[in-house]
């Protein structure tokens, strides 16, 4: 669905709320959309993408720690 933006949501990307059914994207000549998120409830991981999610989050897991 193409999306006509307001000014909050022109800058915006991904879910506007962690439960919601849609997420905003923009292509790349700049049009926003509005997509709806897939259904991944039943999804079973293959072993080359649980490899994947795994090196990401040793890579990744002291770099993004909240400062208090």
């Amino acid at each position: 669905m193409k999306v006509i933006p307001i000014l909050p949501i022109e800058t915006f990307y991904g879910k506007l709320h962690a439960k919601g059914k849609y997420y905003f994207r923009r292509s790349r000549n700049g049009t926003i959309y509005a997509c709806r998120c897939p259904d991944r409830s039943n999804h079973v991981k293959k072993p080359a993408e649980a490899e994947n999610q795994q090196r990401f989050a040793a890579r990744y897991a002291g770099s993004h720690k909240r400062t208090v």
